[in-house]
């Protein structure tokens, strides 16, 4: 299974279009503005919960995308034999908080063991 690597030389275009997504979510918290009575740290506040939720959300549709990618078996490292994969949610501690997010795993019924597959590991 082919890799794929992050489009390289679109870093400055992602980061633009992350602050186009900051220009929407001030306009929707504040729809009728900004007034006085808001200071600088409520909108700090404001904005490090959108870049968290961002973040949840960039890493979520990233680890969705693996799954796709892992397919709906996976070899026992130990046996060889197709495994069922099936998904459990899991919360993550990041640098910008907790992601809940699905981890895929395994059980093999030959070998009577649990395994927890990853995209690296299935290209094998």
């Amino acid at each position: 299974m082919a890799t794929q690597a992050m489009a390289q030389g679109n870093e400055g275009d992602l980061l633009m279009l992350a602050r186009g997504w900051g220009k929407i979510f001030a306009a929707e918290a504040f729809p009728d503005g900004v007034g006085p009575e808001v200071d600088f740290g409520q909108m700090e506040e404001l904005a490090s919960q959108g870049a968290q939720a961002l973040m949840q959300g960039i890493v979520r549709e990233l680890v969705r995308k693996q799954a796709v990618a892992l397919g709906d078996t996976q070899p026992c490292p130990t046996c060889h034999s197709d495994c069922r994969v099936k998904w459990r949610q899991r919360g993550l501690q990041t640098r910008h908080g907790e992601v809940e997010m699905p981890e895929p795993m395994c059980h093999c019924t030959r070998c009577r063991r649990d395994f927890f597959p990853s995209t690296a590991t299935s290209e094998a």
